[in-house]
């Protein structure tokens, strides 16, 4: 019966097995920095190879359908050198008057009619 017989003893690990043992940590390592740089340049290459692309195709669709120039509506130019040319020009104000020059001003005399006026005014 193998109830009653005594448990085997595992050999304890020798420093050989030991040592592999870091053999195996630094395998892992690198094996996670290979993985890590292809998922990097798998999306560094679809970045730069598909989104790049269809944003080219999309800037290249939008100008076909906008002109690259516009036509130069010469009126509307023409009308706004012309108020352009009124509002920034400055007119010389002439003095319409001298305020030292004497002015002889007649006065009547009365307000009020005489018959004879009226008489010889008709």
């Amino acid at each position: 019966m193998n109830l009653l017989r005594k448990k085997q003893k595992l050999p304890e690990p020798s420093t050989k097995e030991i040592g592999g043992m870091h053999k195996v940590k630094i395998l892992n390592i690198v094996s996670i920095c290979i993985i890590m740089a292809s998922v990097a340049g798998t999306a560094w290459f679809v970045y730069t190879s598909i989104y790049q692309t269809i944003g080219r195709v999309q800037t290249l669709l939008l100008l076909d359908y906008k002109p690259q120039f516009e036509p130069i509506n010469f009126k509307l130019y023409n009308d706004t050198l012309e108020n352009w040319d009124k509002k920034y020009t400055v007119q010389v104000l002439q003095i319409s008057r001298n305020p030292f020059q004497k002015i002889e001003l007649s006065i009547p005399s009365s307000t009020i009619t005489t018959s004879t006026e009226e008489i010889t005014e008709n």
